[in-house]
């Protein structure tokens, strides 16, 4: 690309409806770290990695010339998905997984999985909140019925069509095929995703944090991530 890149040092992965976006909100609170632009993937699901530096540039070139004795860490919030966990097709075609790259190209990546109960998640994406917050959203007694009258009867034929598929290809081949037609379910099949992250990095730079027991002690979370 022709120019130094401050690659983000730590990535949080939180899968769509698990309603956590305020913990990498508050991880960025802390002096010293700076929080990517949002909606950006991670380098390795990016379209390239040209367009993954263009995006970083103006923060990339901030730390850079920061002053050495106050170190910055550069953080990023994404979605976990077979997407972000190295699945995309253009990995997949090339037989490369993250256990390929990540040793490779970053080896110090530290990496935080959030997680949450995934019959929760499915309300929550098809009942957001009226208004984002942020913070820890106030924990409710019981979930709402799904807005969608079919929503049930839409995730019975996802499920149906996955476990067809696993009754002759590996589960990995069939949670990467379905996750594009089937998101809503298979977003919240965490062992698959996070098996990747497992392959990839050793267990001192990799974290599984719940999102319900976040939420119960926040401040607590956060310090602990930071110290991570």
């Amino acid at each position: 690309v022709g120019e130094a890149v401050c690659l983000p040092g730590a990535v949080v992965l939180t899968p769509q409806g698990c309603g956590a976006d305020w913990l990498a909100e508050s991880l960025a609170s802390a002096e010293g770290v700076e929080l990517t632009p949002p909606q950006l993937a991670p380098w390795w699901a990016s379209a390239s990695m040209r367009s993954f530096v263009a995006a970083l540039s103006p923060l990339s070139k901030q730390i850079a010339f920061a002053d050495p004795r106050q170190p910055r860490l550069l953080l990023q919030s994404a979605t976990l998905s077979a997407h972000s966990a190295g699945l995309a097709d253009d990995l997949w075609s090339a037989n490369v997984s993250l256990s390929d790259l990540l040793p490779r190209v970053q080896p110090g990546l530290r990496v935080v999985l959030v997680v949450c109960e995934p019959i929760g998640r499915l309300h929550r994406l098809h009942n957001p909140p009226a208004a984002s917050q942020r913070g820890p959203r106030p924990r409710a007694a019981a979930a709402p019925a799904p807005a969608h009258g079919d929503l049930n009867a839409r995730l019975a034929r996802q499920r149906s069509a996955f476990d067809a598929c696993t009754r002759g290809s590996p589960l990995l081949i069939c949670g990467r095929h379905h996750a594009e037609h089937a998101a809503e379910l298979l977003d919240g099949a965490y062992s698959l995703w996070i098996r990747e992250f497992v392959r990839a990095l050793p267990s001192s730079q990799l974290r599984v944090l719940r999102a319900d027991e976040a939420e119960a002690a926040p401040q607590r979370a956060v310090l602990e991530l930071l110290a991570f």
